[in-house]
């Protein structure tokens, strides 16, 4: 016997800027609420000129950064 949790695909590309983080990295174990959704949003990119980092809300489909 065997289960599947279907994945939410990425339905936009990153913001410009961005450098995508490792699937199994440090960073990709990172989470934070939506502001407008809430829920556990996991990081996907860094912005280095901006000093922040980029999530994935699946809930909405877009990307927001903290």
């Amino acid at each position: 016997m065997s289960t599947t949790t279907p994945v939410m695909a990425r339905k936009r590309p990153l913001p410009l800027g961005t450098i995508r983080v490792r699937a199994r990295g440090l960073l990709a174990s990172v989470t934070r609420s939506c502001p407008d959704h809430g829920g556990d949003c996991v990081c996907v990119a860094r912005r280095p000129a901006d000093g922040c980092l980029v999530y994935w809300c699946a809930d909405g489909v877009h990307h927001f950064t903290r």
